[in-house]
């Protein structure tokens, strides 16, 4: 059985943008096809989401392209060096 968009929330919260939703479907579904094996299907497609969502937390948390920073000078800080 074919998994849709709304089928992502329901193995992992992670899945919570339309576009992780359309990554979580068409992966689950491929790996499907291929494998015939839907607890690998549902696991590669979750592994797959978690990737996506570790990248773009990556981007956030660097600081890149937020806002809120660019309005505020930057801080300098004090950083002791390992000898």
């Amino acid at each position: 059985m074919p998994w849709t968009l709304s089928s992502g929330m329901k193995h992992t919260k992670k899945a919570n943008t339309p576009a992780k939703k359309q990554q979580w479907a068409s992966t689950a579904n491929a790996v499907l096809k291929k494998s015939g094996n839907e607890g690998k299907a549902v696991r590669i497609a979750n592994a797959a989401v978690k990737k996506k969502t570790a990248k773009e937390e990556d981007f956030t948390d660097s600081g890149v392209g937020c806002i809120d920073d660019c309005l505020e000078p930057a801080k300098p800080t004090k950083k002791k060096l390992k000898k």
